[in-house]
């Protein structure tokens, strides 16, 4: 994970699409570490997961995620939700 963080410190993408399922270090624990970046800080990370209850939403709205996806996607909500989260203006 700590490769994957640095490449995402390199290359500062406009956001990332954060799979919370993940061997090792899980996406809320990586989230957790973005936001600890001073560099990625502001990234706007989107939680994409098969889990759809309230508490593990509450837990990636803590964890600092800033949208949150459950598969199957519906692209056309994933559309609104980038498109929201990159707006001019918008805070990730």
């Amino acid at each position: 994970m700590r490769h994957r963080l640095a490449v995402a410190a390199y290359t500062l993408p406009d956001l990332i699409l954060m799979d919370i399922s993940m061997p090792r270090l899980d996406g809320l624990g990586a989230t957790r570490r973005i936001r600890e970046n001073e560099a990625l800080r502001n990234i706007p990370v989107i939680a994409v997961t098969a889990f759809e209850t309230e508490g593990f939403q509450r837990a990636a709205h803590d964890a600092g995620v800033s949208g949150y996806l459950t598969k199957p996607i519906d692209f056309g909500r994933m559309h609104r939700l980038i498109a929201g989260l990159l707006a001019p203006g918008a805070s990730g």
